[in-house]
């Protein structure tokens, strides 16, 4: 039981953190009062459908300490649909001219960068069998490589340019069961990389002051709702433990108890017999 608490409470712990990394943001910029659904989208797979004015991004780039600010679409394919070669996969659409997170790799491991109609997938992500193209509402991409993984929803994640997306939507709507719902001049997020020596929760609380549609979440408090629950867990999980032990001890010292009398007194018999 020591070792599954240990084992649970680090294994979440770990994807939070993993999760955080991913993003490779100080601060993230999501639609007001949407951030408990953003949460929910990165970690267990729920769909956001979040949406917030591009001009946004240009807003958040003005706010005072804003070193670099580049903005993300979050898109979902169809589940068990013919257009779509995989079910239930979500979608990023990244600005290579701004991105900080997965540009760097793209040229560090493949030493290019995205085209269009290529993508980049999690650790779960890969071409069904007996293709050469993953299908997304009648869109075939190229998948040019894997993340790490991290535990978490990125691992199921497909990452493209915004260019890719439009044309997948485009396609959407002549070979697709449903056109995709992107809708237009709009972003999900913004993520943020500070000036060096400017102070995060400074700047996100900035943000949030001077864009009255947007909250700003410093990437360290980013999944804290999670590791409550996380947190919640382990300490139940300490406190059965606790009482398990206790509960072992009692046990054995009754078990010891009862077992030291007659196992004397089974010494003594053969004593008596031979003086008898």
């Amino acid at each position: 039981m020591v070792l599954s608490t240990v084992m649970i409470s680090r294994g979440g712990q770990e994807s939070l953190r993993l999760a955080r990394e991913r993003l490779g943001a100080d601060i993230v910029v999501v639609p007001r009062g949407s951030v408990t659904a953003v949460e929910g989208a990165l970690l267990l797979g729920n769909a956001a459908n979040t949406y917030m004015p591009r001009a946004v991004v240009d807003s958040v780039a003005a706010v005072p300490g804003v070193g670099i600010a580049s903005p993300q679409l979050d898109l979902s394919s169809m589940a068990n649909s013919s257009c779509c070669s995989v079910s239930l996969k979500f979608m990023y659409a990244f600005d290579p001219a701004t991105d900080f997170t997965i540009e760097p790799w793209l040229k560090e491991q493949l030493g290019q960068d995205l085209a269009e109609g290529q993508a980049v997938g999690g650790s779960d992500v890969f071409v069904p069998e007996g293709k050469d193209k993953i299908k997304l509402y009648g869109y075939d991409f190229d998948l040019v490589g894997n993340l790490e993984p991290t535990g978490t929803n990125l691992d199921q994640t497909l990452f493209m340019t915004f260019p890719t997306a439009y044309a997948m939507e485009q396609v959407s709507r002549t070979k697709a069961k449903m056109a995709l719902p992107i809708l237009e001049n709009t972003v999900s997020s913004v993520m943020v990389r500070v000036d060096p020596g400017a102070d995060r929760d400074e700047v996100a609380a900035a943000i949030s002051d001077a864009i009255p549609e947007a909250q700003a979440v410093p990437a360290a408090e980013l999944f804290s709702s999670y590791g409550t629950q996380i947190s919640g867990v382990l300490r139940t999980l300490v406190v059965i433990v606790v009482l398990t032990v206790a509960l072992s001890l009692a046990l054995v010292v009754a078990a010891v108890a009862a077992f030291v009398p007659a196992w004397r007194v089974s010494r003594r018999e053969p004593a008596v017999s031979m003086r008898e």
